[in-house]
C-alpha cells in the first residue's frame, strides 16, 4: 500500500475489486459523511430481497406521500414523482443509482422493509455482518436525517449523517458488485429515460467519468454530495487489466474535484504497481519427510496460480505466508496435499493489506515428487538414533 499524494479529498483508497488488496490510501480509516454513496448498500439490500423472493424487479410500486414530497423538495430532488404514480422496483433502482434520486431510495426502503426506519435497521445489521460495527446509519439515501422532514428516522438525531471510512465504503462497493454484478448494467449508463410526474424524462448519470474517463473505462459506481463534507465518489474501472474500486470522500474544492482526485490516484498507482503471478508449480517451501530415503528436505510446490499487485521497483514478489513446520511421513504420492496457505507480497508487507482478507488468494502446497518409504531396518535405525539424540 502506498500513500496517495496530491489528493485534495479528505480520504481516499484504491483497492482490487476481487481480492480487496489495498494499493494506495489516504486517511482511509477515518469515518466521514458519505452522502448518496449510501445508496449502494440500499440497492444491495433491494437485490438481496429480490434474490430471496421477497419482492421482484418488475414489481409495481405505488408512490407514497413521503416519497412524492421528497421528490419535489428543492435541492433534494432529481426525478419528481407524484402520489399514486406507478413505477417498478427496477425503475426505482435506476433512479437511485443513475439519477441519485433520494426519493427512489426512500420508496425502495419502504417496499423492502415496510417502513424506512426498519430498513435503516437492516442497513446497520448488514454492515455489522461485514465487520463494519457501530456505523449508525440513519437514512437509506444518505441525506441528513432532518432532510426527511416528517419522515425522519425517530431513532437518530436530526443532524445525523451516514458515515463510513474510505476502506469501509470500498468494502460496501466490493460486496455489492460481487454479489450482484448485473447492477453494473445500471451503473455504467451515462443516462436513463425514466418515468416522472411529467412523463418520461432523460436524466444524466452524476458520474462524469463514465463519459470522460481520461484514459480509463469506468463502469460506475456512485457519487455523493454532503453540505457538511463536500463531494464523494465510488468508482469502478480497470488497472493493469484488473477491476479496481476507487473511493474519494470529502472534496470541497469543486464538483470536479472528486473526478480529478480519482484520476490522480489511479495514475499514481499505475506508475508504482504491476500485476504479478505466483505460477503453478512454483517451489515455495521445503520440508523434512520422516522415513523418506533422504534426510534432507523435500520441495513443496504450488498447485494452481495466484495473482496480486506488486511494487514495480524493488525486489517485491509473491510468496506464501506460512512458516509452519509440516510433519510428513513417507510414503507420499506426487501432488500430495500438504496445506492451503495465503499468498502475500514479499518485500512490501503493506501491499498484503486488504479490506477483505477472506478474499485474498490462497494456494495449495503439494509435494513435487513421489516420496518412497525406506526399508523397515532403516526405520528402526533412525528411530533408535532419534531416541538417543533426545535422551543423551
Amino acid at each position: 500500500m502506498f500513500t496517495a499524494h496530491n489528493i485534495n479529498s479528505q480520504a481516499a483508497v484504491l483497492v482490487d475489486s476481487r481480492t480487496g488488496q489495498v494499493l494506495t490510501a489516504k486517511n482511509a480509516e477515518q469515518r466521514l459523511p458519505i452522502a448518496s454513496t449510501s445508496k449502494l448498500l440500499t440497492i444491495y439490500l433491494v437485490e438481496l430481497a429480490i434474490k430471496n423472493g421477497d419482492i421482484s424487479a418488475n414489481q409495481k410500486v405505488k408512490i407514497d406521500q413521503a416519497t412524492a414530497t421528497l421528490s419535489n423538495t428543492a435541492l433534494l430532488a432529481s426525478v419528481p414523482v407524484k402520489v399514486g404514480e406507478i413505477l417498478t422496483v427496477r425503475e426505482l433502482e435506476e433512479q437511485a443509482l443513475v439519477a441519485s434520486s433520494n426519493a427512489a431510495a426512500y420508496q425502495l426502503a419502504v417496499v423492502v422493509a415496510g417502513s424506512h426506519s426498519r430498513f435503516v435497521d437492516m442497513m446497520n445489521a448488514q454492515l455489522s455482518k461485514w465487520g463494519i460495527k457501530n456505523a449508525g446509519f440513519s437514512t437509506s439515501s444518505g441525506l441528513m436525517n432532518s432532510d426527511l422532514a416528517a419522515a425522519a428516522n425517530p431513532k437518530a438525531a436530526s443532524s445525523a449523517e451516514n458515515s463510513l471510512s474510505a476502506r469501509e465504503l470500498a468494502l460496501v462497493a466490493k460486496k455489492t458488485i460481487t454479489a450482484f454484478p448485473k447492477l453494473l448494467e445500471i451503473t455504467k449508463q451515462a443516462r436513463i429515460v425514466t418515468p416522472s410526474k411529467n412523463g418520461n424524462v432523460t436524466v444524466k448519470n452524476t458520474n462524469m467519468l463514465l463519459t470522460n474517463g481520461r484514459g480509463y473505462q469506468f463502469e460506475g459506481l456512485k457519487t455523493g454530495s454532503s453540505p457538511t463534507n463536500g463531494e464523494t465518489l465510488v468508482g469502478l474501472t480497470t488497472l493493469a487489466g484488473r477491476r479496481v474500486i476507487t473511493v474519494v470522500i470529502g472534496n470541497s474544492l469543486s464538483t470536479d474535484g472528486i473526478f480529478d482526485d480519482t484520476i490522480t490516484m489511479l495514475n499514481e498507482a499505475k506508475s508504482k504497481v504491476q500485476v504479478a503471478t505466483l505460477a503453478a508449480g512454483t517451489r515455495v517451501r521445503s520440508t523434512v519427510v520422516k522415513y523418506a530415503p533422504q534426510t534432507t528436505k523435500y520441495p513443496l510446490v504450488t498447485k494452481g496460480a495466484a495473482t496480486l499487485f506488486v511494487q514495480k521497483s524493488g525486489a517485491t514478489h509473491l510468496t506464501v505466508a506460512t512458516k509452519r513446520q509440516f510433519k510428513l511421513v513417507a510414503p507420499l504420492k506426487q501432488g500430495h496435499l500438504v496445506a492451503t496457505e495465503s499468498v502475500r507480497v514479499a518485500g512490501n508487507q503493506k501491499l498484503s493489506d486488504s479490506i477483505d482478507q477472506a478474499t485474498m488468494p490462497k494456494v495449495k502446497l503439494v509435494t513435487k515428487h513421489a516420496i518412497a518409504e525406506v526399508a523397515l531396518p532403516v526405520r528402526w535405525y533412525r528411530n533408535v538414533m532419534e531416541w538417543i539424540s533426545a535422551h543423551l
